[in-house]
């Protein structure tokens, strides 16, 4: 698989479980049902391979099957990830769209762009939005599935290279009137390391 169409398998992946979790009541996760999280996650990831593959028509069935196979031990480390914070985030949003912009959106996304106090008008798509469990502050996430960079702990823009995680920031802010405490790219694959870059907004 080419890197986005494997990163746009992750990402439907994921949302697609969260959606269900919200749907059954089943938000915040409960480390108590890891396991039994862990088997939804193969169930949600078993309906979007076959999806895909009746879209895609891959090729080599065997180059397919290692594809899915390195996709669904990703997820299931990204789940891990998700169940080991769910005592301090709850998940909100998922593919939370602002603006009209293609793909499956949150069903609370809004039609309209967002337009920041600085005169810029957004539109766009964010992964993830999860709230403090006490505070109920915000945290933003931008979903990787390449390689992590050799610098984490990003606190900059990067010399305007990581404009997401603060304009994302500034969105969210803006859209929900809701205090932002963080935002981050989140690389959540093997191959990036389920390494992350975060950026304190309050």
């Amino acid at each position: 698989l080419d890197p986005l169409t494997r990163g746009s398998l992750v990402h439907d992946v994921q949302a697609q479980f969260l959606r269900d979790r919200r749907d059954q009541g089943q938000l915040p996760l409960d480390v108590q049902d890891e396991r039994w999280l862990h088997e939804e996650l193969d169930r949600v990831m078993d309906r979007v391979a076959h999806e895909a593959h009746d879209l895609l028509a891959p090729a080599i069935e065997r180059v397919w099957r290692d594809d899915v196979a390195t996709i669904r031990r990703d997820v299931h480390g990204w789940l891990s990830l998700m169940i080991a914070e769910a005592k301090t985030w709850r998940p909100a949003y998922f593919e939370w769209g602002f603006g009209r912009v293609p793909g499956s959106r949150d069903q609370g996304s809004r039609p309209d762009a967002v337009a920041l106090p600085e005169g810029y008008v957004l539109r766009g798509a964010i992964d993830l939005i999860e709230l403090h469990t006490v505070t109920g502050e915000a945290r933003v996430t931008d979903y990787k599935t390449g390689k992590a960079p050799a610098r984490t702990g990003v606190t900059v823009i990067g010399g305007g290279r990581l404009l997401q995680p603060v304009l994302y920031a500034s969105v969210v802010a803006q859209a929900f009137g809701t205090p932002v405490r963080e935002s981050r790219l989140l690389y959540c694959t093997s191959v990036g390391r389920f390494t992350s870059d975060t950026i304190a907004v309050s």
